[in-house]
């Protein structure tokens, strides 16, 4: 699914695995875009482009 669809789902309180760099980690509601740098990208390896063009599935 597309960042659309998946913030969608996350607003109605659901959690969705965001794929990127060959990582699947869970986006809920409280997740922030800090969050997904600190605890599992880094800082150089993660820009809101990645977020807006990723792929996302259901959790």
């Amino acid at each position: 699914m597309n960042w659309e669809e998946a913030k969608a789902i996350v607003n109605e309180g659901k959690t969705v695995f965001f794929h990127h760099r060959a990582k699947v980690v869970p986006v809920n509601k409280d997740t922030t875009f800090q969050d997904l740098q600190w605890n599992y990208f880094g800082a150089l390896e993660l820009t809101w482009a990645d977020i807006v063009n990723g792929k996302y599935s259901i959790a």
